[in-house]
C-alpha cells in the first residue's frame, strides 16, 4: 500500500521503481515526508489498527493498494474496501486507490464473452469492468482503478526489450502512471475544498431562510414522533457477538500455529498482523451496522420525505439537507465508538496481560496436550468473554439513544 501525505498542487520529483507490493511516490515539496507503510502487504484476517488509521483519520492522505492482474480485487484489498467504504463514508472514496500490476502476457490472455481477448487492451479494459462492477455497490471511483507493468518495455532477463520499445517509451509509460496518480490527488484536494464550501453554502442558506410556516411546522412535530419510534433497537440475544469474533479462526482463515504465536503473545502477534483486541473492534462495527442500518435508514427516509414535501419558501429544506450530513456523521462515530468500546473490554477482560493471569496460563500450557489444541483454546476464549455479548447490547442501545436519536429528536425541536 502507498501512502502519500500531499499539501501542494504539483508533483516536481516522481520515482517509480519495478513492480514490487509497494509503490513510492516522492516530492520535495507535495509530500511532507514520502512513507512506504506496508511492505508486507495486506491479508484476509490480518489486524491493522495501523492502515485504519490513514484511512479513516488522516485528511491528507491516498492510499493506493496494489494487485496481481489475475486476482484483482484479490479477497484481501475487497475486504478492506468493503469494511471502511460504507455509505456513510463516502467522503473517503477519493482517497483509496487500486491499481493493478499486469505481469507479462497475462492481459493477452484474458477471457472475454466471445473468447480469448485479441489485444493487451482489450484485456486490460476486460479486467477494469469486472473491477468496477465488484466494487460498485461501495461506490468506489472507477477513474482510481489503475494499471501499471514496469516490465512491459523489457525482456525477460531484465534488458530493453529494443525491437518492440526504446528508453522514451519507459518514460513515457512511467509518466503517464504519475500523472494518473497526481489527478488523484488532485481531485482529493478538490473534493477536501468542495466539501467545506458544500457545509459553507448550507449554513448561509439556512441564515437566510424565513423560518418555518404553519404547514411545515405540522410536518416537522409529525416527523419528531416517527422518529420517536425508532428509540429502541432490536438487538438479538445469545453468543452472537463470541460466535462471530471466533470465526476468525475458523478453518484456513488462521491457523493452530498462529493461535499458540498469539496466545503466547497475549493476543498481539506482531508478526503475521494478528490483534485480537483491534479484531474485536472489528466485529463489533461489522454487528453494530448489521443492527442499526435499518432503523437509520428508516430515519433518514423520514427526513428525505420531510425535506421533499417542506415548502420552497422556508429554511427547512436548506435545514434538512445539512442535517442528513450531520446524521450520517454521528453513524459513522457511532459505530466507532461502540468498536473501541468493545475492543477496551475484551482487554479488560483478559488482563493483566502476563503469566500471573491464570487464563493465558491455561491457554498457553494447552500445547502439545494431544489434538483439539484450536478447538480448546478457542473455547477457552469464549467462556471468558462470555458477558461480552450482554455488554454489546446495552452499550449499544446506549449509544444509539444517546449519540443519534437524542440529536435528531433535538433537531426537531
Amino acid at each position: 500500500m502507498l501512502y502519500v501525505t500531499f499539501n501542494d498542487n504539483n508533483l516536481t520529483k516522481r520515482r517509480l521503481g519495478r513492480p514490487k507490493p509497494v509503490f513510492r511516490i516522492g516530492s520535495t515539496r507535495v509530500l511532507e515526508e514520502p512513507k512506504i507503510i506496508d511492505t508486507r502487504g495486506i491479508d484476509v484476517g490480518q489486524s491493522r489498527p495501523d492502515l485504519e488509521s490513514y484511512i479513516r483519520d488522516q485528511e491528507g492522505v491516498i492510499c493506493l493498494f496494489t494487485d496481481g492482474f489475475n486476482a484483482a480485487p484479490s479477497p484481501a484489498v475487497f475486504e478492506v474496501i468493503s469494511r471502511y467504504l460504507t455509505p456513510e463514508s463516502q467522503d473517503i472514496a477519493s482517497k483509496l486507490v487500486h491499481m493493478v500490476l499486469p505481469r507479462r502476457g497475462e492481459p493477452e490472455k484474458a477471457m472475454g464473452s466471445a473468447g480469448k481477448v485479441e489485444s493487451r487492451e482489450e484485456g486490460i479494459a476486460i479486467k477494469k469492468n469486472e473491477i468496477d462492477n465488484r466494487l460498485r455497490e461501495f461506490k468506489f471511483l472507477p477513474e482510481n482503478v489503475l494499471f501499471y507493468d514496469a516490465f512491459r518495455c523489457y525482456l525477460e532477463d531484465g534488458r530493453l526489450n529494443s525491437l518492440d520499445y526504446t528508453l522514451d517509451d519507459v518514460c513515457k509509460e512511467r509518466q503517464r502512471i504519475c500523472e494518473e496518480i497526481d489527478k488523484i490527488i488532485s481531485y482529493r484536494k478538490t473534493a477536501l475544498s468542495n466539501e467545506v464550501d458544500s457545509l459553507s453554502n448550507k449554513v448561509d442558506a439556512i441564515r437566510k431562510g424565513q423560518g418555518l410556516n404553519q404547514s411545515d411546522y405540522q410536518l416537522v412535530i409529525g416527523t419528531k414522533e416517527q422518529v420517536k419510534g425508532y428509540r429502541f433497537l432490536n438487538l438479538p440475544k445469545g453468543n452472537f457477538l463470541i460466535e462471530k469474533y471466533l470465526e476468525l479462526w475458523e478453518g484456513k482463515k488462521r491457523y493452530a500455529m498462529q493461535l499458540r504465536a498469539t496466545v503466547n503473545r497475549f493476543g498481539v502477534y506482531e508478526f503475521r498482523n494478528i490483534d485480537i483486541y483491534f479484531d474485536a473492534a472489528l466485529v463489533a462495527e461489522q454487528l453494530a451496522r448489521e443492527f442499526m442500518e435499518n432503523p437509520k435508514d428508516q430515519i433518514m427516509n423520514l427526513i428525505a420525505d420531510l425535506e421533499e414535501n417542506a415548502s420552497e419558501t422556508s429554511g427547512l429544506k436548506s435545514m434538512v439537507a445539512s442535517f442528513e450530513t450531520q446524521i450520517n456523521y454521528s453513524y459513522e462515530q457511532l459505530v466507532r465508538e461502540i468498536g473501541q468500546l468493545i475492543m477496551q473490554t475484551v482487554k479488560k477482560f483478559l488482563s493483566p496481560l502476563d503469566g500471573s493471569n491464570r487464563f493465558w496460563n491455561n491457554a498457553q500450557n494447552r500445547w502439545g496436550k494431544g489434538s483439539g489444541y484450536k478447538d480448546d483454546v478457542l473455547s477457552m476464549f469464549a467462556d471468558e468473554l462470555e458477558k461480552i455479548n450482554d455488554y454489546f447490547n446495552e452499550e449499544s442501545q446506549k449509544l444509539w439513544e444517546e449519540k443519534l436519536l437524542k440529536k435528531v429528536v433535538a433537531f426537531f425541536g
